[in-house]
């Protein structure tokens, strides 16, 4: 099975490169613009996903800014770092791929560890199983947006639970009226 595994990785293996780069922009908490080889590009980070700031059809996430301020922290403008990508891209056509801080930290592994991002389970990468098991510990010992406190009581979570529940009172009153039509008919 391990030879298998190894044999399924290997493409990942020789199409990755390692850059140094710089950092440009910090967008959120997964999301990065790195200068490098003479360009700028805009890369998401593979393996994290971390509460939205910035989608223009969805409001800010729970832990959104804190998760972007921590990246801004850890990724501050004009650092070094290390993109480790193969070439693939999103459907945004960001590049894919793993930063790596001046210290050798792997960024997404940081950022979950701190509490700040989920591990992505949407697709396989080579990072996925290290990075699903600190998101367990930090869920178990209550860390960032784990913590019992994190999201509690916000103005936002209040309003997205208040437009839940008429969402809710809608549906069951369109509910009651059908079935009180079809009782009707009997």
């Amino acid at each position: 099975m391990k030879k298998i595994l190894f044999l399924l990785l290997i493409p990942f293996y020789l199409n990755a490169a390692e850059q140094p780069a710089i950092i440009t922009k910090v967008v959120d908490g997964d999301t990065v613009y790195l200068s490098f080889s003479g360009t700028e590009e805009k890369i998401r980070i593979v393996g994290i996903d971390t509460p939205e700031i910035v989608a223009s059809n969805r409001p800010v996430g729970c832990f959104g800014q804190e998760a972007s301020d921590q990246a801004r922290k850890l990724l501050p403008l004009g650092s070094s770092v290390v993109l480790v990508h193969s070439n693939e891209r999103d459907k945004y056509d960001r590049l894919l791929g793993y930063i790596t801080l001046s210290d050798d930290t792997d960024f997404g592994l940081q950022m979950i560890q701190d509490g700040y991002a989920y591990a992505y389970r949407s697709f396989d990468h080579e990072r996925k199983s290290k990075y699903i098991a600190a998101e367990s510990r930090a869920r178990l010992n209550k860390i960032g947006l784990w913590a019992d406190d994190a999201c509690r009581y916000s103005e936002q979570s209040i309003d997205q639970a208040t437009e839940a529940w008429k969402s809710y009172y809608i549906l069951a009153n369109q509910i009651k009226k059908i079935i009180e039509s079809i009782i009707a008919l009997f």
